[in-house]
């Protein structure tokens, strides 16, 4: 069927003279025609990725591929996180791909035949009542199934497309998120644009009864809708489902889908239905009324924050109506509720008037101003980009810390660096390796994270989990990368949860036997600067003559590095002891080893010096690490400086 329905659809627009000499789409001084359109379709070239910035030739483009069949990938490029793609890669060749707009997640692949385009499209003309001539205004990007589903309705109902209206423009539809009819509400002229429109579509996001109501009272026709991607756009109409599609609640009040709108990329359950993660609710009709995100929940405090409920309250505070409400992690309270704007407020006021209106648990303790990017042209800002970016300041503010994307999705890895190091000392990394990307970590004491963010080593592993958490759920692969004291952590990690498919210790213990071992390294650690202020050159003159550091004291780098270490405040690599001394774990080998036992998928490779004759023997003792020892000959404990060439090319063959 799909190989001539868009065939058939162009021969009959061909044979029309009158439709042919119709506008498709205006644009400020630009007009197109659909003669112009059919003539762009059969000049382009079909493509494998459109991101023309020009709705009507991304459109034409995307006819083109379809018509030659060519799957194509409609998505913008930008600077966005790398993009997950779908398990399921295999649709018919009538289709193509769109990225989902990552509102609720990050943006995924998904797929869409051109028999759930003509299903939506049509199904939209006959509710919307929409006819031949028709004006739809597009203020939505059509790199996203809104805007795109905007244009696919003009085309197959044989109507117009109008960008950027002026006050004096008339038009039959247009769509709308919440916010931009929030905005609307206030302003004179578009409002008055407004009232001559047919039907008002809004969605993207909940839309708060009293802003419909308001609305409605304002003389604006609005239709409430609900849909995402993967159903080719809306399958609810003020909270009715569209005829052939099927949208219940499940056992856990989330909204579920089926029909002929419904992507293929999607997995559906034994009955066909594609179950979303988006809370619903019946209303007094027996209408389904999106309520909440069930993944942006979170407790505060001890208590269930709904953000949507607590937007409600924020709509009706001035310089907050457009605030989100999301949550940073946080070690005490598991997540601390936050807010984050799209302009400056005074944060101090708001949060007392806040405090007048909300429980206390579900007040704010920060109130944060948004990236001006996250609001792309006609796209709702992105709830996970939102959340994400506050986490990423939040966790900013404790670690520096820095990421460098490669340019693969496949691995990421994670540096952890030695004592007395910082993560600057681990960049060589990115010289020979631009494929994947990299982590890299000033712990506690070192670099330019201080001490004093913390209060406990519970606390420090607690936040470094949830940076790495941040960044994992882009790749196929977590590798962590420990050196000495950094090695610990990445230990210390695993033993805490944290699940990473290898790990790569170079020259670090994985703990040591018993609680006396403990108890005296750790007081030897916390001795270790006690002379540090009577002689600090003596002191690295002394710690590097330690025959573990074969020959580094020898090193082209050596007066380098100790004039970098001679810069910094000692009592923060002391205070950090206290946290990282392999007596301060509450693990002990024994317990190390069965941990990494219980975890058989996550590969596990040493590194070490043939000089390191200590860490050499720690490794070469325990059978699972002894397996996959890798020895550098005539190198020490700093091998990754003295032997910089050797320990690059097997840190490659490794990963």
């Amino acid at each position: 069927m799909s190989d001539d329905l868009l065939k058939n659809t162009l021969d009959s627009f061909t044979a029309d003279k009158e439709l042919c000499a119709t506008i498709f789409l205006k644009q400020l001084d630009q007009t197109f025609t659909y003669q112009d359109l059919l003539n762009q379709i059969n000049k382009n070239p079909p493509l494998e990725e459109i991101s023309e910035e020009s709705p009507f030739l991304a459109f034409s483009q995307l006819l083109t591929s379809l018509l030659h069949k060519k799957q194509a990938l409609v998505h913008k490029k930008n600077n966005l996180p790398p993009l997950s793609s779908n398990l399921k890669d295999h649709l018919e060749q009538n289709s193509f791909y769109l990225m989902s707009s990552g509102s609720t997640g990050f943006p995924k692949k998904i797929g869409l035949s051109l028999e759930n385009i003509y299903f939506s499209a049509n199904t939209a003309i006959s509710l919307l009542m929409m006819k031949p001539g028709d004006i739809s205004v597009l203020n939505l990007s059509h790199f996203h199934i809104a805007g795109l589903m905007v244009l696919w309705r003009a085309f197959l109902s044989k109507g117009s497309i109008l960008i950027n209206p002026d006050s004096e423009a008339i038009y039959q539809y247009t769509s709308l998120v919440p916010l931009q009819l929030r905005r609307v509400l206030t302003d004179e002229e578009k409002l008055k644009t407004l009232k001559k429109c047919k039907m008002i579509l809004v969605g993207g996001g909940y839309c708060d009864p009293a802003l419909k109501i308001q609305a409605g009272k304002m003389g604006l026709n609005i239709f409430e809708t609900y849909g995402m991607t993967e159903t080719a756009s809306f399958v609810l109409l003020n909270g009715k489902t569209i005829p052939g599609a099927s949208v219940d609640l499940d056992a856990d009040k989330c909204i579920m889908i089926k029909g002929p709108m419904l992507s293929e990329s999607v997995d559906v359950d034994e009955d066909g239905f594609y179950h979303t993660k988006d809370l619903g609710e019946k209303n007094h009709a027996g209408r389904i009324v999106f309520s909440a995100r069930k993944d942006f929940l979170f407790k505060s405090a001890g208590v269930l924050v709904n953000p949507s409920e607590i937007e409600k309250v924020l709509s009706e505070i001035p310089d907050l109506e457009n605030a989100f409400s999301t949550s940073i992690p946080h070690f005490t309270w598991d997540n601390s509720h936050i807010l984050v704007t799209s302009s400056p407020v005074d944060s101090d006021s708001s949060i007392a008037i806040l405090k007048n209106k909300l429980p206390s648990p579900m007040v704010p303790k920060y109130i944060w101003e948004y990236p001006k990017e996250f609001c792309e042209a006609g796209i709702k800002p992105s709830r996970h980009h939102i959340k994400n970016w506050a986490a990423i300041k939040w966790l900013s503010s404790l670690f520096n810390y820095v990421f460098i994307p490669g340019l693969t999705t496949k691995k990421l890895i994670v540096v952890f660096h030695g004592f007395m190091e910082d993560q600057k000392d681990w960049n060589f990394l990115l010289e020979s390796d631009k494929n994947n990307s990299y982590l890299f970590i000033d712990l506690p004491g070192h670099g330019q994270t201080s001490t004093k963010n913390f209060q406990s080593a519970e606390e420090i592993y607690f936040y470094l989990n949830e940076i790495i958490k941040i960044y994992r759920s882009h790749f196929e692969e977590l590798i962590l990368l420990g050196y000495s004291m950094g090695g610990r952590i990445a230990v210390e990690l695993i033993n805490r949860g944290l699940k990473a498919q290898h790990l790569i210790l170079h020259s670090a213990s994985v703990g040591l036997n018993n609680e006396d071992k403990k108890d005296d390294r750790f007081l030897e650690d916390q001795a270790l600067f006690n002379d540090y202020d009577k002689d600090k050159n003596a002191f690295f003159s002394k710690w590097y003559s330690n025959p573990i550091f074969y020959q580094y004291n020898q090193d082209i780098h050596f007066s380098t590095d100790i004039s970098k270490k001679l810069t910094h405040d000692y009592k923060e690599w002391q205070k950090s002891l206290s946290y990282f001394s392999p007596g301060a774990s509450v693990f002990n080998i024994e317990e190390t080893l069965l941990n990494f036992k219980q975890i058989p998928e996550m590969k596990i490779s040493a590194i070490v010096g043939s000089e390191d004759l200590k860490y050499k023997k720690h490794f070469q003792s325990i059978s699972l690490l002894s397996k996959n020892c890798h020895i550098i000959q005539n190198a020490g404990h700093k091998l990754h400086v003295t032997h910089k060439k050797e320990f690059i090319e097997l840190v490659a063959s490794l990963i």
